[in-house]
């Protein structure tokens, strides 16, 4: 799992596809790694957890996208990645 980015040149009607941007690839883990202890339920499934992607543009031209992820260590992350076309 990961963060991936998609264009759209005419606002939203339609997007390219063909041009995919990974912003990250390394949000999760397999779905059966071991279970892990989690205090709030107990224990949890070994599956990562990635989401809530919002971008925009910034002055320079760039363009920073704000997320939340949780990598193989299990831990959930605020996190953001800046990036160019």
């Amino acid at each position: 799992m990961g963060i991936r980015a998609v264009l759209s040149h005419d606002m939203g009607r339609s997007w390219d596809t063909d041009n995919t941007y990974v912003l990250r690839d390394d949000g999760g883990y397999p779905s059966n790694a071991p279970r892990r202890p989690d205090s709030r339920r107990g224990t949890r499934t070994g599956r990562g957890d990635v989401g809530y992607a919002r971008s925009t543009e910034l002055a320079d031209g760039s363009i920073l996208t704000v997320y939340y992820i949780t990598p193989a260590d299990g831990v959930t992350h605020a996190a953001c990645t800046r990036w160019e076309l």
